[in-house]
């Protein structure tokens, strides 16, 4: 029973990792998509056609960084009405699946002899969407925060907007993966020394061990715990 008990633990660790996995590649995906886009941004900007085209991708990839990061909050965090950000976030989730196309505005700012391109998100589409579903939903908290932070930006530069929900993302993953593991500490390095312990054994005799846990599994885990 103990045994089982070890490897359920082992499980969890896991499937917090695959819950994560999927946004982290997606956030990768959105972000080489922006740096390809900037850096022929002189032919794009020039060409509405290819403008349009790549925009479409950029926001395809920033709906599904969003989405598979409240994939995350949703297993594993309660909705904190307080953090208005969060919460615009969700709303721009939810707007993105009712807007087939968002208008991203693209900006080149030079200061000091430094360029900077970036995208804007247009605040007058959300903002309306926003009041539209107070208007319909006047008692959801998170609506009201979502508006809020939005009122308080001056723009929305989708560059700043991602990075920033990309650190609380991280930050969420963290805290969830290393509670389980400082939870079950004990009880994991006592299954890794049995999983180890048994693998030696089975190569002494050379016996092929069909063994549920391989050893990158064992290894991450352990390397886990040495973090704590």
């Amino acid at each position: 029973m103990e045994s089982t008990s070890q490897c359920s633990h082992l499980k969890e660790i896991v499937s917090i990792g695959s819950a994560f996995f999927p946004y982290r590649e997606n956030y990768r995906v959105y972000n080489r998509r922006l740096e390809l886009y900037h850096s022929n941004h002189k032919n794009s900007s020039n060409n509405t056609i290819i403008r349009r085209r790549f925009q479409r991708k950029i926001i395809r990839d920033m709906s599904n960084t969003i989405l598979s990061a409240r994939v995350l909050y949703d297993i594993y965090s309660n909705e904190d009405y307080d953090n208005q950000f969060l919460c615009f976030m969700k709303e721009l989730r939810n707007f993105i699946s009712h807007h087939s196309h968002i208008n991203l505005i693209s900006r080149i700012h030079l200061e000091k002899g430094k360029k900077d391109v970036y995208e804007k998100i247009p605040k007058t589409e959300i903002e309306d969407y926003l009041n539209e579903m107070i208007e319909k939903n006047p008692k959801w908290q998170g609506l009201k925060s979502a508006k809020e932070f939005l009122s308080s930006q001056n723009e929305i530069r989708l560059n700043e907007l991602i990075d920033r929900y990309d650190e609380e993302v991280m930050n969420l993953y963290k805290d969830i993966l290393f509670s389980t593991v400082r939870k079950y500490t004990d009880a994991l390095k006592s299954f890794i020394e049995e999983s180890q312990e048994l693998q030696q054994q089975a190569r002494e005799i050379n016996f092929e061990l069909e063994y549920p846990v391989i050893g990158a599994k064992l290894r991450y885990v352990n390397y886990l715990i040495s973090k704590i």
